[in-house]
């Protein structure tokens, strides 16, 4: 487990908009119980910080527009586009090793349909999944992932697995290290629209011939000034910020050649 996949992790903890306005609201709430005015008087200024910024995440078209570029940034990939492998990214089901619960697809399970439906369009692609973890009992991400696609009709001699990749970074390099001389190949990338900027620029920087076969979109049908759910704005402000400062640290790291990779 990398120092970077570490740092990520605790960094993200803290940052996390959601979480950090709760946190700066209690603490706000806080100061307002000490008997010193200016300390009072510090707790009213972050408890209205607080609060505003949960009204202008959570009620404003501000997040889902942030997401929107970088879900826009890259299209679906083109019907007539001509492929020699599919990709898929991780993350799209909740894997629960060693079988103390049922392996799901979560929100981002689109990736999963996605990556079965262009195996059927070009039956000759090598299918990569790429995701780990590997857990104690030989499971993964990566393995019950290709189990789902064996469902959807995908065959297993179609598919190779990555199991050791803990970010989008290793799974490029790792992903790059499997395929070895065939990285020229023409690579369709299936990972959420949302995520795919940092994707596509991390496989390029490792040397991989990557197009974009983005998903799982979610600014789509989006409210205009005000949200329906405040709780839905606030989760596409997480997303979105993860993303964005995933992009930064990616690109100052030398994960990624460019901040927003361009199409």
């Amino acid at each position: 487990m990398s120092f970077f996949y570490l740092a990520g992790k605790v960094v993200w903890l803290l940052t996390t908009p959601s979480n950090a306005l709760i946190l700066l609201g209690l603490i706000g709430i806080g100061l307002l119980r000490l008997r010193q005015e200016n300390w009072r008087r510090r707790g009213r200024v972050l408890l209205v910080a607080a609060v505003s910024a949960f009204a202008v995440f959570g009620l404003t078209p501000l997040s889902p527009f942030a997401l929107s570029i970088l879900e826009q940034r890259f299209a679906p990939l083109p019907a007539s586009s001509n492929v020699d492998g599919i990709i898929l990214l991780g993350g799209g089901l909740n894997h629960c090793g060693g079988g103390a619960c049922p392996d799901e697809l979560n929100d981002s399970g689109q990736r999963i349909i996605a990556a079965a439906e262009l195996a059927r369009r070009y039956p000759n692609a090598t299918v990569i999944v790429s995701g780990g973890p590997r857990e104690t009992d030989g499971s993964s991400e990566a393995s019950v992932s290709a189990a789902l696609l064996q469902t959807m009709g995908v065959s297993a001699a179609r598919i190779r697995i990555e199991d050791r990749s803990l970010s989008t970074a290793e799974n490029a390099s790792l992903t790059a290290a499997l395929i070895g001389d065939a990285r020229s190949e023409r690579w369709a990338l299936v990972t959420s629209a949302f995520h795919m900027p940092r994707s596509i620029g991390a496989f390029r920087k490792a040397g991989v011939n990557v197009i974009a076969a983005a998903c799982n979109y979610r600014t789509y049908g989006r409210p205009g000034f005000l949200a329906v759910r405040a709780s839905d704005a606030l989760a596409i402000t997480d997303i979105a910020a993860k993303e964005y400062l995933g992009l930064i640290a990616y690109y100052v790291s030398g994960r990624t050649s460019a901040v927003l990779p361009a199409p």
